[in-house]
């Protein structure tokens, strides 16, 4: 196995005096320790992965990469198509006696051609799904920030274990695709704000009151339905980490507005930022 891209998360909303306990914990149990688990478990075959590479353009419209492996724990069989990575099925290729990867022609001719692709043979490559939430934080939002800095923090510790060992590990940081992946309806979020408001203990409700807590979740269902519905920059993005010949240490899809927010947010005093985000 060469490769092994840690995609899976959940998300949810509310203020730190607004969230329970039981929240923080479920949220982290699948972004951060599900990161660290799927990672330690795959990792000795990542890492001892030795094979052949090899490229062929087959009799399929449009172009397409596909990339034998053979490697020294066991074959790797998975296909990649556009526009869902999670959708892949499990392949032979055609031509071939032996089980190997075959990128499609979707996310992968878009990242690059197939004659533009180099890998080299014994790179090993983890590529670990944060968010801009992993670089700056925002209200509402602390249960998503901690998981996403706690990525941040686990992926940089594991590149710089993992280089003297020949593999790559890379950060894929997604903008606001909320309205892509559909996490949210204006359904779900009054159900989460319900339930929220109820098991919020007195002093709490007394001190906030419903007014304050209404507008917060109304602001929540704007965020909610804005962003990007166009998903092909991170699908680009985790392509381009796992195929090419020297992959970037961190990735950044998203729009204009978000990246220069995290550069000023990660680069400027924290006075400044404070000034022009904090209202």
């Amino acid at each position: 196995m060469w490769g092994l891209v840690n995609n899976a998360g959940i998300s949810t909303f509310g203020e730190v005096e607004f969230t329970s306990m039981e929240t923080y914990k479920e949220v982290a149990e699948v972004n951060l320790w599900g990161t660290v688990r799927m990672t330690k478990s795959f990792l000795p075959l990542i890492r001892r992965a030795k094979g052949e590479w090899e490229r062929e353009c087959p009799p399929a419209p449009g172009p397409a990469l596909r990339v034998h492996l053979c490697s020294e724990w066991k074959y790797l069989s998975q296909q990649l198509q556009h526009p869902q990575l999670s959708k892949a099925g499990l392949v032979n290729p055609r031509g071939s006696d032996r089980p190997g990867v075959m990128l499609g022609s979707g996310a992968v001719a878009r990242a690059m051609p197939p004659e533009q692709v180099s890998l080299s043979p014994s790179v090993g490559r983890v590529i670990n799904i944060s968010s801009m939430m992993g670089r700056m934080g925002s209200p509402a939002r602390s249960p998503y920030c901690i998981t996403k800095f706690g990525v941040e923090a686990f992926s940089d510790c594991l590149r710089y274990e993992m280089y003297p060992l020949g593999v790559k590990v890379s950060v894929v940081e997604p903008g606001n695709f909320i309205a892509a992946t559909s996490l949210y309806s204006p359904e779900s979020i009054q159900a989460i704000a319900r339930k929220m408001w109820d098991d919020l203990p007195e002093v709490v409700r007394k001190d906030y009151g419903k007014k304050y807590f209404d507008e917060k979740i109304a602001r929540m269902e704007t965020y909610c339905s804005s962003g990007s519905t166009d998903t092909s920059p991170v699908i680009e993005a985790v392509t381009h980490a796992l195929t090419a010949t020297t992959p970037y240490t961190r990735y950044h899809p998203m729009d204009y507005y978000w990246w220069l927010r995290m550069q000023i947010m990660t680069h400027l005093p924290g006075a400044i930022s404070d000034m022009i985000y904090i209202r």
